[in-house]
């Protein structure tokens, strides 16, 4: 028979190194309270336990150790021979030397170890959907990590966009008008070229009349000219202050969206940083009141070790070796166990506020990249604003020149219109309607030269629009295929547990459930059959303390013979105090069935300390 031999040392209350011994199949762990079992399953655990998940474990190692101890732990047998050394560091824990390297990682923490603290049992005992337990042992929780991470993206990038989004319409209709004008030009200039010149050597009287009608024209084609640019000048302002108020828009309402996901952000960080402040005084008590805690607990190591090298404990008692009162073996043993299980529970809290601690520091960080974000649009909302008011303070202004010239043109032409009196009036005419077509072609000349530089500026500002648009599109298409992924693994995982759930209740020959139904939403449905009726999605509330454990232990045997089948062992921790016998006892016979070894803690009823591990192969 392939003993398999656990040493321990500095773990829990295991101060020395202690050697435990499993034969293959059963092995009922029986000890009183606060002599071992716990920490010799958090030695098992610790195998299978990451770097990442040792964080906050530093309660793990023995509380007398020194700066420089470790804990080691090793497993053998014929096939295994793992080893691990871990070193605390503040609440941590770090390993820094073993040969262990298990695929199962910490999936054989969650499906291995049938543990008061076990996720699985304690939402099914609780009535609880189990999907954080499928999440967590299929890896599908990464994907709403990462989904986040990337939905935030999204949010920043989208918030980005929104500041291209006017640029990029402007853009747009710039470039619909700058062609709809060169079709326009191109149609004048055919239709002139249909209107035939005017000689003026003909059309007017004598010399002196066409010396004047050159004064005169020259004079007019400087007005229009001036006229022309203007006008052209005063259509392209005109299309840019209402580009620029529907951005004063767009950008108000990004400012208010930022506002509304973080009002006061300026005083919300400042609550964020009294609160880490607050924590932190809190955290400091705590671990001072601790280091209280481990002084008491040395304190009464230290008498065990004095009276254990000096001499026994008379019957009355023996002196304290601290304060020289009378101390009795129950007075030393509850002391230090009541001091033990406040350091324990010190130690949970000193965790907590250390995540509390945490989470309020990615708090901050969001915030203040929150408020980063809210000064850059606040900023350039009000140069928008301020471009805005340029703009309407030049278009007053040009409406003010272009009517004084168009004054000025009409003066001319009709000065024109005497010189031509005594032609013809169709010469006139002829005349009029070229002069129209030509000022008509050069004023939307005028128009596509503002346009085009327009143009070229709104692409210069637009330039990162494009692949801003393709990082969106891509992070989008990512987090549908992402979502979709999860829902198939999910589906997956459920289907593997519901069949082998399904096929582990048969094989073991209970009668009560016909049919177990794993939903992805993590919801167990039961069809099962009372006083010879089958009734289906029978209400979970309605299951016995018993049929829930049932339940939890054949779903957790189901789950590690899916995931980890090859784990060599199995652990159950005082989950059985008020289970049913006969059930218990036909599961046992089938996890050490499929398990090399199946570790079964209890409580002795024996007086005398120490660890008890009776096979029952």
């Amino acid at each position: 028979m392939s003993k398999l031999k656990l040493e321990v040392e500095n773990v829990g209350i295991f101060a020395n190194k202690e050697i435990f011994e499993f034969d293959k199949g059963l092995n009922v762990v029986k000890a009183p309270n606060a002599t071992g079992k716990t920490s010799l399953i958090n030695a098992l655990e610790l195998f299978t336990m990451d770097d990442p998940d040792l964080k906050n474990k530093g309660f793990l190692m023995n509380l007398f150790t020194g700066a420089h101890d470790t804990i080691e732990i090793s497993l053998t047998n014929q096939n295994i021979d793992w080893n691990k050394r871990f070193r605390r560091a503040g609440n941590d824990l770090y390993s820094f030397e073993g040969n262990v390297s298990l695929e199962a990682g910490n999936k054989a923490q969650l499906t291995s170890f049938a543990t008061p603290d076990n996720d699985l049992i304690n939402q099914i005992l609780r009535g609880k959907p189990i999907r954080t337990f499928i999440e967590n042992i299929s890896d599908s929780n990464l994907f709403d990590v990462i989904t986040s991470s990337l939905d935030k993206m999204k949010k920043n990038y989208l918030r980005q966009h929104q500041i291209f989004r006017d640029d990029l319409t402007q853009l747009e209709m710039t470039q619909d008008r700058l062609l709809k004008s060169r079709n326009e030009i191109a149609e004048l200039e055919k239709e002139l070229e249909t209107v035939p010149q005017v000689d003026e050597t003909d059309a007017l009287a004598d010399q002196q009349m066409r010396n004047k009608y050159h004064e005169k024209i020259g004079e007019k084609r400087a007005i229009d000219d001036k006229l022309r640019k203007k006008k052209g000048n005063f259509d392209s302002l005109e299309d840019q202050i209402k580009a620029l108020a529907e951005q004063i828009k767009t950008k108000q309402e990004l400012v208010d969206e930022i506002k509304a996901d973080y009002p006061l952000i300026e005083k919300e960080i400042e609550k964020v940083v009294k609160s880490t402040n607050n924590t932190n005084q809190e955290l400091k008590a705590l671990e001072t009141e601790n280091t209280k805690c481990q002084a008491a607990i040395k304190s009464a190591n230290d008498n065990w070790v004095k009276i254990k090298r000096h001499g026994d404990l008379a019957p009355g008692g023996t002196q304290c070796y601290a304060c020289g009162k009378t101390l009795s073996l129950k007075d030393l043993q509850d002391w230090q166990r009541k001091n033990e299980k406040a350091s324990s529970d010190l130690g949970n809290k000193i965790v907590q506020k250390t995540r509390e601690i945490e989470d309020l520091g990615r708090k901050k960080t969001e915030l203040e990249k929150s408020q980063r974000q809210l000064s850059i649009v606040e900023t350039d909302l009000r140069k928008t604003t301020s471009t805005l008011q340029n703009r309407e303070l030049d278009k007053n202004k040009l409406r003010t020149e272009i009517a004084e010239l168009e004054q000025e043109q009409t003066k001319y032409e009709a000065e024109i219109e005497k010189l031509f009196q005594f032609s013809e009036k169709a010469t006139f005419e002829t005349w009029q309607k070229r002069e129209k077509l030509i000022n008509n072609i050069e004023i939307l000349k005028q128009r596509t030269i503002s346009d085009e530089e327009n143009i070229e500026a709104l692409r210069g500002k637009t330039k990162d629009a494009d692949a801003l648009t393709k990082r969106i599109r891509f992070i989008e298409g990512l987090i549908s295929h992402l979502a979709i992924r999860k829902d198939e693994l999910i589906d997956s995982v459920c289907k593997r547990f519901e069949r082998r759930a399904n096929e582990i209740y048969e094989e073991l020959q209970f009668k009560d459930f016909k049919d177990i139904e794993l939903k992805t939403d993590g919801r167990i449905s039961i069809t099962r059959i009372k006083a010879g009726k089958i009734i289906d999605k029978w209400p979970f509330e309605a299951l016995s303390t018993s049929e829930r454990i049932t339940l939890a232990l054949i779903v957790l045997v189901a789950a590690k013979e899916e995931f980890v089948p090859t784990f060599p062992f199995f652990v159950i921790d005082e989950v059985i105090t008020s289970y049913d016998p006969s059930r218990f006892e036909i599961i046992k016979n089938y996890i050490k069935d499929v398990t090399e070894y199946v570790i079964v803690t209890g409580l002795s009823d024996m007086a005398e300390e120490g660890i008890q591990i009776v096979s029952e192969s």
